[in-house]
C-alpha cells in the first residue's frame, strides 16, 4: 500500500510540473515560458537597466523619483504595455516604483497616489490606462490609497511622441481637470502623481498645477522612466 501511495505521490508530482510547463504563459518581451509576468533572464535585464538618482529636482516640479532610465528591456517593457495589449507587463513596472519608494520617499503623513489619465477615447482604444496599471500594482504593494479618478483628462490631445519642448506644454493646456475623486479632500491632502514616461515634464507640471490650484499639495512624482539623462545632473 505504501508503494502504490508513493508511486501515486510521484506521478501526481510529475503530472503536476508537466502541466505547470505546459501553460506557462510566454515572458511578452522575449517568448520564452515564464512562470511570472517576466521570465528570469528578462526580470534580471530589467533590474539592470541604469537608474537615475532620485529626487531630480526639476524647477516649478515636485521632487520627480525615476525607477529606470527610458531604454533598452524598460523601453521594450513599456512599449508591450502601451501598444501591444500586454497589461500584466505593469506588474513588474509597479513593483520597480514601490521598491524606490521604500527604499527613497521619506513622507510625513498619508498620501494619496493618483494616476495621470488617459483621454476616455484614447483609453476606450487602448482598453486601459498603462498609468493606472500601474498605479494599481504600486499601491498594492505601498499600502498606499489609489485614487483613479483624482484627475480627468478632458481634451483628447495630439500625442507628445515627436513634439518640441514648447509644443508639449501649448499641447497640454487646459488638458486636465479635477476628477470627483478628489473634490472632497481636505485642503493640503497630500498627492503623489504617477506616470509611464518622464520625458519635458509638461504632462506632470500641467496636472500639478491643476491639483494645486484646487488647494491639494503635490508631494512628489513617479515616473517608471525617465527619458534624458541629463535630468538626473540638474
Amino acid at each position: 500500500m505504501r508503494d502504490w501511495h508513493a508511486a501515486l505521490s510521484g506521478w501526481t508530482h510529475f503530472a503536476d510540473r508537466c502541466l505547470g510547463m505546459l501553460f506557462r504563459n510566454p515572458c511578452p518581451l522575449c517568448l520564452r515560458p515564464a512562470t511570472q509576468v517576466l521570465c528570469q533572464d528578462c526580470t534580471q535585464r530589467l533590474q539592470d537597466c541604469p537608474s537615475p538618482v532620485s529626487p531630480i529636482h526639476i524647477a516649478g516640479l515636485p521632487p520627480l523619483y525615476g525607477w529606470k532610465y527610458y531604454e533598452g528591456p524598460l523601453k521594450q517593457s513599456l512599449a508591450k504595455l502601451k501598444y501591444d495589449r500586454q497589461r500584466q507587463v505593469a506588474e513588474p513596472l509597479g513593483e520597480g516604483l514601490a521598491t524606490l519608494w521604500r527604499n527613497r520617499v521619506e513622507l510625513n503623513g498619508k498620501s494619496i497616489a493618483v494616476p495621470i489619465p488617459l483621454h476616455r477615447d484614447r483609453e476606450r482604444q487602448r482598453g486601459y490606462n498603462q498609468a493606472d496599471l500601474i498605479a494599481r500594482h504600486f499601491c498594492q504593494r505601498t499600502g498606499l490609497p489609489l485614487q483613479s479618478q483624482g484627475l480627468l483628462r478632458t481634451q483628447s490631445t495630439t500625442a507628445q511622441y515627436g513634439l518640441s519642448r514648447s509644443d508639449r506644454f501649448q499641447n497640454l493646456k487646459r488638458a486636465f481637470a479635477l476628477g470627483p475623486g478628489l473634490r472632497s479632500c481636505a485642503p493640503n491632502t497630500q498627492i503623489v502623481l504617477i506616470d509611464d514616461i518622464f520625458t519635458t515634464g509638461a504632462t506632470l507640471k500641467a496636472a500639478t498645477a491643476i491639483l494645486e490650484d484646487a488647494g491639494l499639495n503635490v508631494v512628489a512624482l513617479f515616473s517608471v522612466a525617465i527619458a534624458e539623462r541629463r535630468l538626473s545632473k540638474s
